[in-house]
């Protein structure tokens, strides 16, 4: 079991840096975890549940029908936010350029699906975000029955950001995506 850790102001924590994290992952240290760099920090990502996984189908799958050949639709895959952050989104649409060996440093979109982590989706991911230049980002907040949608990026903030309902229909490109529909049945459990 993990504990955090408040430390005294005077110590100083070491960030770990991207290249470092991808360095122990090509070496099998977190085989079998779920964790992502957020801001040096390494994070685990909570367990999925149906109402999670479900949501992240569908949008791979709306996606991945109506998006043209030019985009790539990459369901939780890393992407190189900065130097010390590599952030897995839920999904991403990002180019479908050449295979390099490292993970895309730009988007178009990133969606972040949330039943339990609402500040790190809602604040330090839409950070990471915004200052990495991702026009809209995305948050499907579950348990608040809602779409969060952030625009306009401006260093690390978004300048628009807008809470859509269950009734609302966004679309992305060529794709409409029905809320609600995503959101699933309003009695669903977690």
């Amino acid at each position: 079991m993990h504990v955090a850790t408040t430390f005294d102001p005077a110590v100083r924590v070491r960030p770990l840096s991207r290249a470092e994290y991808d360095l122990l992952v090509e070496q099998g240290h977190f085989d079998g975890e779920r964790v992502e760099l957020l801001e040096g920090v390494l994070v685990e990502m909570p367990p999925m549940s149906d109402r999670h996984a479900r949501a992240i189908l569908l949008l791979d799958r709306w996606l991945q029908k109506g998006l043209p050949d030019r985009f790539a639709v990459r369901p939780q895959l890393p992407f190189a936010a900065s130097s010390h952050s590599e952030p897995e989104p839920n999904v991403s649409v990002t180019d479908f350029g050449p295979l390099t060996g490292d993970h895309p440093h730009a988007a178009y979109l990133a969606i972040e699906v949330t039943l339990s982590t609402h500040r790190t989706d809602l604040v330090v991911k839409a950070r990471l975000y915004a200052a990495s230049g991702i026009p809209r980002y995305w948050v499907v907040d579950l348990k608040n029955r809602r779409l969060v949608e952030h625009t306009a990026p401006a260093g690390d903030t978004y300048t628009s950001i807008v809470a859509h309902p269950a009734e609302a229909v966004l679309t992305f490109e060529e794709v409409t995506i029905d809320v609600g529909e995503l959101l699933g049945p309003e009695d669903t459990p977690g």
